[in-house]
């Protein structure tokens, strides 16, 4: 069987967009990715490039292509459920699951991880501007007045039958 070739109208790309409180997701093409402006949100990651564009809070922006350094795999699925958590509070349940799931306990591991986060978008636990932390009740957010962009590619049957 012939392989199936991508249509070039056909969306390829889910663009998922947080901004003022609201996510939405969208379904692009090649070209209209391309025409979109990294800089028009505050934090835009985009898994299919590798380009991270953080905009800080002078307004200058950084640019990277993967990950910024000291995001590994653990800081980069915390800050993401804090994205797709947003506008709402990762509390002491998430310190659980997640706590259990690495199997060290307390939320000194979860404070540790947001502040080596924290440090490498550029934010200071005293001034931060992505992320939000509280003690009493315990909790995390992605704070509500910044925005924030993924690009991922739509995944598609190759057409022979796997």
């Amino acid at each position: 069987m012939p392989e199936r070739r991508p249509d070039p109208a056909e969306p390829e790309y889910l663009v998922t967009t947080y901004r003022d409180g609201k996510r939405t997701e969208e379904h692009t093409t090649e070209e209209e990715k391309a025409r979109r402006d990294p800089s028009d949100v505050d934090l835009f990651w985009d898994d299919t490039t590798g380009q991270v564009v953080i905009r800080k809070e002078n307004g200058e922006s950084i640019e990277f292509f993967g990950a910024p350094p000291g995001v590994g795999g653990t800081l980069r699925r915390l800050l993401f459920d804090l994205m797709w958590e947003a506008p709402g509070i990762l509390d002491d349940s998430y310190v659980q699951r997640v706590t259990k799931r690495i199997g060290k306990p307390g939320r000194s591991i979860i404070i540790a991880r947001l502040s080596k986060l924290r440090h490498a978008l550029g934010e200071s636990h005293s001034q931060p501007w992505f992320l939000l932390s509280r003690r009493y009740p315990f909790g995390l957010c992605f704070d509500r007045r910044r925005s924030w962009r993924h690009v991922d590619r739509i995944a598609r049957p190759t057409g022979n039958g796997q």
